[in-house]
């Protein structure tokens, strides 16, 4: 397996601590942007209180801040958003994890695709990978392999966990009736959360800072994700459940909408959970989710005019 490697991106393939000596994250930019960025990750390291190592904070996490923390931050010091070594450990080892990229032509991961056979199918066995029958669940293929492509192997272990943690659920979500593709919006998702969290190692700040979380919502991923390891898998389940009853209420609410128009759903959760995280700090998932809940609107007025013609 390999994993991306990006040009943006200040933390070694490994993920190891940075000797300040022996490190050189600039080495495959650009030479116009090497002062720049020794201007910004001057404020990056983050120490190891044991062992004095060093870490660097996602460059894109210090690119983001403010014109008002940049001339400020010096002075006061950026206590709300910077991210302590307890908290970088498991954001980068997430990062490393998440970049693994997926192989369509390797056979190596079929078993994973055997356990989510087995839930759709009630542990029916699948002997051979390529199935019509995948269409049903969401994969545009009768081979599920090639829908992966850009989502990494992530993806599929996304899910697969949310189809082996509530089996009834997506059996419903899979239900013909309600045209929604379980396959491609999971995957979706995931990539939506990847990208949204900084953990793409393909990001470059100046070109994708609009999809990119506030540096508040940052410092609340890391601070849920050092107590629970499994909170990236928490939020794909909720936005993934979210997805599926905006698309029923909106089916429900504008009968002539088709499979064409699914990016009202996306966008509408998409809106809802940057409104929710983006300036709010929360010390558990459970209150973000209570918190998510209560900013729920249907179609935010922006979507509207998408299906004004109809």
């Amino acid at each position: 397996m390999s994993n991306h490697h990006s040009e943006s991106d200040t933390t070694p393939s490994n993920y190891s601590s940075l000797n300040s000596d022996s490190y050189s994250p600039y080495s495959n930019k650009r030479k116009d942007h090497k002062e720049e960025e020794k201007f910004f990750l001057e404020d990056s390291i983050t120490l190891d209180p044991h062992k004095n190592n060093i870490y660097r904070e996602p460059i894109t996490h210090v690119k983001n801040r403010s014109h008002f923390e940049n001339i400020l931050g010096s002075c006061f010091g950026d206590f709300d958003a910077k991210l302590t070594y307890n908290q970088l450990l498991p954001f980068y080892k997430l990062k490393e994890d998440a970049n693994i990229l997926f192989d369509a032509k390797c056979k190596d991961y079929d078993d994973i695709f055997r356990e989510l056979w087995a839930v759709f199918m009630n542990n029916e066995t699948l002997e051979k990978i390529e199935n019509e029958k995948w269409k049903d669940f969401g994969f545009q293929n009768s081979n599920p392999r090639s829908d992966l492509r850009g989502g990494g192997l992530i993806s599929l272990k996304q899910m697969v966990h949310y189809a082996k943690e509530r089996p009834i659920k997506v059996k419903e979500m899979v239900d013909p009736k309600h045209e929604f593709c379980y396959a491609i919006s999971s995957v979706n998702i995931t990539y939506f959360l990847f990208r949204y969290y900084h953990l793409s190692d393909l990001l470059v700040f100046e070109k994708d800072w609009k999809d990119i979380c506030s540096r508040i919502a940052l410092k609340t991923f890391c601070t849920l994700l050092e107590n629970d390891k499994t909170v990236f898998d928490r939020m794909h389940c909720l936005l993934l459940e979210d997805l599926f009853e905006v698309w029923l209420e909106v089916r429900k609410n504008l009968p002539n909408v088709t499979l064409l128009d699914f990016h009202i759903a996306t966008d509408t959760i998409k809106a809802r959970f940057r409104r929710a995280t983006e300036k709010k700090v929360f010390e558990d998932f459970d209150t973000l989710k209570l918190y998510y809940h209560k900013k729920k609107v249907l179609i935010p007025p922006i979507l509207k005019p998408t299906i004004s013609h109809r």
